[in-house]
């Protein structure tokens, strides 16, 4: 199976995506559109948190990347009825320590739980601003594994679930 991540460009710059056992590490905005207003994120992917989340699903987003790792039942319905994808970037659980850290894993892994009832595919993302912060795709995999993944949806979610986001 092919791995892909997604980060900025400022990140991927130099690195080469192979080494890192991706076929691919998808750009912000040069391979797929992101967008911080959710009025304006239908066919890409929604960078942000809150209402923003409901809003942007309905508008047609192709995925939602929660900034701050809350999902509510009422955007995930909506995601599911739009099929749109929920992003989980592990950028911000890797950028900060301790109880910060574990909040957020905290967070993600009620987020996977919900979209697991739901139905909602999940793709696991770095979204990395720096090349500090980009994982490996075995990394990726041990990370979707701490936040409540199995291995086979682990790999799923950076396999198959990325891959539709170039669709």
């Amino acid at each position: 199976m092919d791995f892909y991540d997604l980060a900025y460009a400022e990140a991927i710059n130099g690195v080469s995506s192979q080494m890192l056992g991706f076929k691919k590490i998808l750009s912000v905005d040069r391979d797929i559109n992101a967008s911080r207003d959710p009025a304006k994120s239908s066919g890409c992917i929604y960078i942000g948190s809150g209402e923003g989340i409901e809003r942007a699903s309905k508008a047609g987003a192709k995925a939602v990347a929660p900034e701050d790792y809350r999902l509510e039942p009422k955007a995930a319905a909506h995601m599911l009825d739009k099929g749109t994808i929920l992003c989980i970037s592990t950028y911000p659980i890797m950028s900060t320590s301790g109880i910060k850290r574990s909040k957020r894993i905290h967070f993600a892994g009620n987020m996977l739980d919900l979209c697991d009832k739901k139905g909602i595919d999940v793709a696991f993302v770095t979204i990395a601003r720096s090349s500090l912060y980009l994982c490996s795709a075995m990394q990726l995999i041990a990370l979707a594994e701490l936040i409540g993944a199995d291995e086979s949806q682990a790999r799923d979610s950076i396999g198959r679930v990325n891959m539709r986001l170039l669709e």
